[in-house]
């Protein structure tokens, strides 16, 4: 609910008003509830419960106006400006507990508690559990035998009915909860934590809610907080929503925009691993963390960090002015000599082994043992080819050393670059690791892969041409590898190849981003990107990868493209329509993890799996049965399991009968019938008053072009027929008119042509004259005629008509006529065919034709 009293639903992605799908008023709501999975509100001084089957609000019937509202565990109460109510979830039925009109009700865990004449009373027995004389409260909360009292002046706590301690002073604290990490309050300069709960003593810290991303607390005016049965925090704030499940406690993090006071001014350049420490880069930034990822030390460099290792206690870093020692205890540089080739050489990578530093700078690759300062230049073409670059490093001591780069696996033994796995066969590897002497690892473009020293290699999964999955990192314990994508973090058992999948850890913006770095240590996952860095607990990790999460939603459902319904029953039939189309939006608490949905619907005759992103699902003209909503959701190659969203049961309607439907086509066809009889009674009529109208313009157009022509239209069409004639190319094939002559005389041949040139000239304004109803007058076949054209004209039926109606459209043009009116008139349906036709006729476009007309003319007049 909002400050103006909008109360709106949310599924995990989609915000959904209310008011658009119950159609319940604007009038706003003052008070909302959540009790025994049923959503209660305050309006308008009624206490209205919400029906899924009617989808709408059915009121309580309530001795007096509501004014306050709240519960427990067990029951559900209203307080009125009379008395006090105990409301039956069940029978909607008010059962009055007290006299007193409270002036304010508190939610509790085992009791609600009410403000009455400054005094707190339980409504469990109605007994006043604690004095608070004047003091303005906003909220309270009863833990056991502790009561925390929030006011526009700060946060209380009584112990026993007796106050031990206050904190917060003159702030307005709004809301208290409390879970296994603290105490929680809500206040207008922000939200605070408190480690002072259930008998222990300590100050209230801030969140910090100066940035907003995606793992900071967002907001600084707090309103609300709401704890689930599952333990996980909602907090409201005039940003928004934020989520905190219980497993954030144990999550560490380190942002990088601790190092700058500008957002996103910090890009993450390497992170190195170094005794009971983590050197991390971040550009220009070098910085120590403790095991806490608290700051320990931090230094500004005057390069930019690309890459770094830490080599025999000394920190090397490569940038694109070349490579330099460090101190990793001081941040320091070290004051030593280096060779000449590596001080300006513009470094990619530094990956070390255990006893010497690879450095990768483009396609040249170089090897230098800093004990006794010894550098090899492997040059460009040290992998067979100049387009490969390094990416990681696996020292397996006698065995070799292990290469990934950016056309597969290579193995270095014995001075020598030995190719062991093509880009062919696995793609580009991204990052290796080595689990013992025989095992190897590796992350890259088309997956994760376990190779064996053997030769042997498994897939333990294959991206299968999803090109927008991306491994940006690898590492392992002692039973699992895990591998992060941008998609989510994969957990691959050693031995078994079992697989898991948690989408909520994942490195985000891997095209934008340059670096990530992950390692595990002392039994936890330490990851780094853009975002900051982060340490998870394995057996959290473990948690987040096999525990239970929330199912997904049916979100809101819309009913022929309007708001309909919203937080359906997975298993309650929702009776719709028939032929109705539906789109059904696919919610999943708390925020989205999967970025695909795919779906089935069983009952139809093609009941096939359908995928979508956008999460809303759209099925039309749905025919009569019932119908069960599959979906999984899917993000990367992991894909939930089966689950049942919805259940769809469309009746059937009444003009599906047999008898009925029979009755309706037959009136129907009886219908189209008379209309066709109507339209073409119509359209003859119409072709008759256009053939005179347009026949009476002709003939005044040929009056006004005297000195043109004068005898008739025939003769007028004759002439062109002739010009046509002579443009086209005669085909030494085509018959002689000599020899049909002979058949024919050229007396009856003239008069056959009179008569065809005749009937075109009649009809050319009918835009579906053609050599059909040409030959029908004729009493023709088609076939016959159009052979006859041939032969008398040298040209076709539709060649003669298109040219006739262009002339008189030359015509009609000179007249000042409209294009279109022209085009119409002239049997063309289509202006802009008429226009292509036209010019590609006379070379010159319909307007500028009339354009030159009418310069024409007042030349003359000119003259004249």
């Amino acid at each position: 609910m909002d400050s103006d009293g909008k109360v709106s639903y949310y599924d995990g992605i989609h915000y959904h008003n209310m008011n658009a799908f119950t159609k319940s008023g604007v009038t706003p709501v003052m008070q909302i509830a959540s009790f025994q999975s049923s959503f209660w509100q305050l309006t308008d001084g009624q206490l209205q419960i919400y029906s899924n089957d009617s989808n709408q609000f059915k009121t309580v019937p309530l001795p007096g106006a509501a004014v306050d509202l709240a519960h427990d565990n067990h029951s559900l109460y209203v307080t009125t400006a009379n008395a006090t109510f105990r409301i039956s979830a069940e029978t909607l039925s008010a059962e009055k507990v007290s006299e007193k009109a409270y002036e304010r009700l508190f939610n509790g865990y085992d009791s609600v508690l009410g403000l009455y004449d400054g005094k707190l009373f339980s409504l469990n027995n109605g007994q006043d559990i604690l004095m608070l004389g004047t003091l303005d409260v906003t909220i309270a909360r009863a833990y056991g035998d502790t009561i925390w009292v929030g006011s526009t002046n700060g946060l209380a706590r009584y112990d026993d009915g007796i106050l031990v301690a206050t904190y917060l002073p003159t702030l307005p604290v709004f809301d208290i909860e409390v879970n296994q990490e603290g105490v929680w309050a809500a206040t207008s300069a922000g939200l605070y934590l408190g480690k002072a709960h259930l008998g222990q003593t300590g100050e209230f810290m801030p969140i910090d809610g100066k940035f907003d991303d995606r793992f900071s607390f967002s907001g600084r005016y707090v309103s609300d907080i709401e704890l689930s049965d599952k333990g996980e925090l909602w907090i409201a704030t005039e940003s928004g929503l934020n989520f905190r499940p219980p497993m954030a406690q144990d999550i560490l993090r380190f942002p990088l925009y601790a190092l700058s006071p500008n957002r996103n001014d910090e890009e993450f350049s390497a992170l190195v691993p170094w005794r009971d420490k983590y050197l991390v880069a971040a550009r220009y930034k070098l910085v120590t963390l403790n095991s806490d990822l608290s700051p320990l030390q931090s230094v500004k460099l005057d390069v930019e960090v690309e890459s770094m290792a830490v080599l025999n206690d000394i920190l090397w870093i490569g940038s694109a002015s070349g490579l330099r020692g460090y101190n990793p205890q001081t941040l320091q540089p070290i004051d030593r000599i280096l060779p000449v080739k590596l001080k300006r050489l513009a470094v990619d990578a530094i990956i070390s082994d255990s006893h010497s530093l690879w450095i990768s700078s483009g396609a040249n690759l170089y090897r230098f043992w800093p004990s006794t300062e010894t550098v090899i230049d492997f040059g460009n073409d040290w992998a067979g080819s100049i387009d490969t670059s390094l990416t990681s490093v696996v020292d397996m001591d006698e065995k070799g050393t292990w290469l990934g780069t950016t056309n597969g696996l290579y193995l270095y033994f014995d001075g020598r670059f030995v190719p062991t796995l093509s880009r062919e066969d696995v793609g580009r590897v991204n990052s290796l690791h080595a689990i013992n002497a025989s095992t190897l690892w590796l992350a890259t473009s088309k997956g994760i892969f376990k190779y064996g020293g053997a030769g042997e290699m498994s897939s333990a999964f294959h991206f299968s041409g999803r090109t927008e999955e991306v491994v940006t990192c690898l590492t392992a314990s002692n039973a699992q590898v895990f591998a992060i994508t941008n998609m989510g973090t994969y957990a691959v058992g050693t031995e078994t190849e079992a697989l898991s999948f948690a989408p909520q850890i994942k490195h985000r913006n891997h095209l934008s981003s340059r670096h990530y770095a992950c390692t595990t240590d002392n039994n936890r996952m330490i990851m780094a990107g853009d975002e900051g860095v982060f340490s998870i607990p394995l057996p959290v990790l473990e948690i987040m990868m096999s525990g239970e999460r929330h199912n997904p939603t049916t979100g809101a459902i819309h009913l022929n493209g309007h708001p309909w319904r919203f937080n359906i029953s997975p298993t309650e039939p929702l009776e719709v329509p028939n032929g109705a189309s539906l789109m059904v939006e696919v919610g999943q608490l708390p925020f989205n993890q999967f970025s695909e949905v795919v779906y089935r619907l069983e009952g139809e005759s093609h009941s096939e799996w359908y995928a979508t992103k956008d999460h809303r699902l759209v099925f039309s003209a749905l025919e009569s049965g019932d119908y069960t909503l599959l979906i999984k959701l899917k993000e990367g190659a992991k894909e939930t399991a089966e689950f049942q969203l919805m259940r769809i049961q469309v009746k059937s309607s009444w003009y599906e009968r047999v008898g009925v439907m029979v009755a309706l086509l037959l009136l129907f066809a009886l219908m189209l019938i008379a209309s066709y009889r109507r339209k073409h009674a119509a359209v003859r009529e119409q072709n008759r008053q256009l053939r005179s109208t347009v026949h009476r313009k002709v003939a005044v157009i040929d009056k006004q072009q005297s000195d043109v022509c004068r005898s008739n239209v025939l003769v007028q069409t004759q002439q062109f027929i002739e010009c046509f004639d002579a443009e086209v190319e005669y085909d030494e094939s085509t018959p002689d008119k000599a020899a049909v002559a002979g058949v024919q005389t050229q007396k009856d041949s003239e008069t056959w042509a009179r008569s065809v040139l005749s009937e075109i000239q009649y009809n050319f304004h009918d835009p579906d004259y053609s050599l059909a109803i040409l030959a029908k007058t004729l009493y023709s076949s088609e076939r016959s005629l159009q052979r006859r054209f041939r032969q008398e004209f040298n040209a076709t039926f539709k060649d003669l008509l298109i040219a006739t109606r262009l002339e008189n459209a030359k015509r009609m043009l000179c007249q000042g006529d409209k294009i279109t009116d022209v085009a119409v008139s002239c049997g063309f349906n289509e202006p802009s065919y008429f226009t292509k036709s036209f010019k590609a006729r006379f070379g010159v476009t319909p307007s500028q034709f009339r354009d030159g007309c009418e310069a024409l003319e007042e030349k003359k007049k000119s003259v004249v």
